[in-house]
């Protein structure tokens, strides 16, 4: 499925929103499995965010 620019924005900005909370949790708790699922959900929006934000620049292209 083909998504427009303006619903690219939208998840961009969603996990910009996700990955501040995780790294928030991250910084904040001293539960090791708490910070295993934050690292996680951390590196995955990190993926998702460069990954969309390719796909947002071929708009452009």
């Amino acid at each position: 499925m083909e998504m427009n620019m303006y619903m690219e924005i939208s998840v961009i900005l969603f996990l910009i929103f996700a990955f501040s909370f995780a790294h928030s949790i991250f910084k904040g708790t001293h539960k090791i499995v708490a910070k295993i699922i934050s690292a996680t959900v951390i590196s995955l929006c990190s993926f998702v965010i460069i990954w969309r934000t390719a796909s947002l620049l071929s708009y452009f292209h």
